[in-house]
């Protein structure tokens, strides 16, 4: 062969090696893929905000080979972003296999929901079986609208959640299908992507136990598997979502704010804390906020974690910095929740906490409730007149009273508390048609406001009945609070106001 041919073959081979690479072709990590046909309606929470729709994960499927080299049809990201914008991932589970002619045997049925996603084992009745295999599809929009969707998992494998619901515990033992750690009696257990429950005899209350697990599940699945979430928080929240009603089409809806103690049969939580309160008092945000994992051997944790959970969630002063913590779970390690929650507890919020604690009701109203604050000033010797809003909690006065003098408060003027059966009409003095804590609907109430935090949200609580023409004396020196005594939770049908004066004697 001529020597010139030979050259140009031999530039060729290179040419081919430098574009070829060493006769491999780079195969992509494969990922988790989306399914459409998973696509979630948007619902609302009690609040009215829109859940977006949201397409829950299918089974991922590997990418297949390529035959030629892939090509960047962008710049690389620059070394500086990648690390500013780290990649986490959750912790595989696999999906345990179940030998399902053996289990069906012992009495024990297995059933998947539409998605695949969950899977119930269990030995209850059919019916009760069918209602609970659909609860996690449910709820999983929800979840993922609130808290953003979770990480993938570093093997590209989707989430599947299995939940054992028993309720002959003995049975489930011999099949090897309960942990040993699990022997100990319990109502609910998750351990990664499993959990375990009795059986509940309620049908509401069997619903909101799976949800709360099935919860935990989720929220486990956050960056390094949401080891620096408090014990308050991850009970508090499954609580939150776990809390659910039916509406008139037949969907559920989450985290709602319960209206109605009928329609929960078996949730004692606002029960709990009404009780706990009477025994013990009201506790801070910053009690609430100490309770650890050992604490949930009691009820009363359980309820007052759902209640700050859902108390920051509501009030107009916390809502959106809550629920933008929220957001952070599933995007980052979060270890800091105790320290912003406290970083939001100003005396404001503290009181307004107290408040709702000591006065918790179904279908409480977090907005009407909310106390409008203002500073006092000293009558001088003159005395001051102003409105009192009824269709609101307390609101400032304007007007700053001594410990131990005597003042006077006449208040003018009539307003309505409710449109049915026909409007009541009430005065300062109340109606004795129903009573709330104690006094008549509708009468004037007075509190007083001193300075500091928690020891001014505790003054607050120390309510003084008035009326049309009233004299009294304060304990405290502060700010004057007044409102109408309602219920929290029925404010919305006060129409009016009062006018009030008052004048030192």
């Amino acid at each position: 062969m001529p020597q010139t041919t030979r050259w140009t073959l031999s530039m060729l081979m290179l040419c081919l090696l430098a574009v070829c690479g060493c006769g491999r072709t780079p195969t992509p990590e494969p990922t988790a893929t989306v399914s459409k046909a998973n696509a979630a309606p948007a619902k609302k929470l009690d609040d009215g905000s829109a859940h977006k729709p949201v397409e829950l994960p299918s089974v991922a499927q590997p990418i297949a080979e390529t035959s030629a080299p892939t090509v960047a049809l962008a710049e690389p990201m620059p070394d500086s972003k990648r690390e500013a914008q780290p990649e986490y991932f959750r912790f595989p589970h696999p999906k345990r296999r179940l030998d399902l002619n053996q289990l069906n045997a012992r009495g024990i049925s297995v059933s998947e929901s539409e998605s695949k996603i969950f899977r119930l084992v269990s030995d209850l009745p059919v019916e009760q079986q069918r209602a609970l295999v659909p609860l996690v599809d449910q709820l999983l929009p929800s979840l993922q609208s609130y808290f953003g969707s979770l990480p993938p998992a570093r093997d590209g494998s989707a989430l599947h959640v299995t939940g054992f619901v028993f309720k002959d515990r003995a049975l489930f033992q011999d099949a090897g299908l309960l942990p040993e750690e699990l022997t100990v009696a319990f109502h609910g257990k998750q351990m990664g992507a499993e959990f375990w429950m009795n059986n509940q005899a309620a049908d509401y209350y069997r619903a909101h136990l799976l949800l709360h697990e099935a919860t935990h599940v989720y929220m486990r699945q956050f960056p390094e598997n949401g080891d620096g979430l408090p014990a308050w928080y991850l009970e508090g929240m499954a609580e939150f979502f776990a809390t659910h009603g039916r509406q008139a089409d037949g969907s559920l809806s989450f985290a709602v704010n319960p209206r109605d103690r009928y329609a929960l049969p078996g949730w004692e939580r606002i029960a709990v804390v009404q009780r706990d309160v009477a025994i013990r008092g009201v506790r801070s945000i910053n009690e609430v906020l100490k309770l650890d994992h050992k604490d949930f051997a009691r009820v009363e944790s359980y309820a007052w974690s759902w209640a700050l959970c859902r108390f920051l969630d509501s009030h107009p002063a916390s809502r959106g910095a809550f629920r933008e913590l929220a957001k952070r779970m599933t995007q980052e390690p979060v270890a800091d929740v105790n320290e912003r929650v406290q970083e939001l507890t100003t005396p404001e919020l503290e009181a307004n906490w107290m408040q709702y604690a000591a006065g918790i009701e179904f279908a409480y109203d977090f907005d009407r409730s909310s106390i409008r604050f203002g500073d006092g000033n000293p009558l001088s010797g003159e005395a001051r007149t102003f409105d009192v809003d009824v269709a609101h909690g307390w609101q400032s006065s304007g007007v700053a009273v001594e410990a131990g003098v005597k003042y006077a408060v006449t208040a003018t003027g009539q307003f309505t508390l409710a449109d049915q059966p026909k409007p009541w009409v009430s005065e300062a003095n109340g109606v004795t048609i129903r009573y709330v804590n104690g006094e008549p609907i509708g009468r004037l109430l007075a509190c007083v406001r001193t300075k500091g935090n928690e020891q001014a949200a505790r003054s607050m609580l120390m309510v003084t009945p008035l009326g049309n023409a009233v004299e009294f004396v304060s304990e405290y020196s502060g700010t004057l609070y007044l409102r109408v005594n309602d219920s929290p939770a029925e404010l919305a049908d006060n129409k009016g106001k009062l006018s009030v004066r008052v004048e030192s004697k």
